[in-house]
């Protein structure tokens, strides 16, 4: 998963503007750049999960390539869904990474609460939402699944 601190940017600043509720500036920031699907989908998500907030869409290159350094990714620049565009070759992300803002406003992702998400994501976007993504096998060599990316199946289209 990506690292709590990563995400945590400067006071005051837009990346900063995450609140609970129906509306949330700091994800719509972050849906600016994404698929039409995928910005249906999380509007669906804060009505149901108020809780739950964006912490990635479209990344550039460089911020796929930091995160892939850093082992938030295992995709290096220009594999990543988060890294699509559209046929105006403009940023379209087909990927959205989530997360759930805690009381002292640091970011968590608590399995018990993605599995809900992705229950009610099964649930009511089967045809438009991929299966969970497995990001890597553990210690024991387990398939970990990544509840907290979300993408769309392949057989929607881009624009």
């Amino acid at each position: 998963m990506t690292n709590p601190a990563s995400l945590r940017p400067p006071a005051g600043s837009a990346r900063s503007a995450h609140v609970d509720g129906d509306f949330c500036p700091g994800c719509y920031l972050r849906l600016q750049h994404v698929h039409p699907e995928i910005a249906r989908f999380f509007q669906a998500v804060k009505k149901n999960f108020p809780d739950f907030h964006v912490s990635w869409g479209y990344r550039s290159a460089s911020e796929q390539q930091q995160a892939y350094d850093s082992g938030a990714s295992n995709a290096k620049p220009g594999t990543s869904l988060h890294n699509a565009i559209d046929s105006k070759k403009q940023p379209c992300s087909r990927a959205i990474d989530l997360f759930i803002l805690d009381a002292d406003g640091i970011a968590r992702w608590p399995g018990v609460r993605f599995q809900k998400l992705h229950d009610w994501k099964a649930e009511n976007f089967a045809a438009t939402m991929h299966k969970p993504v497995i990001k890597f096998k553990n210690s024991k060599g387990q398939l970990v699944v990544d509840l907290a990316h979300y993408q769309l199946a392949e057989s929607v289209p881009q624009p």
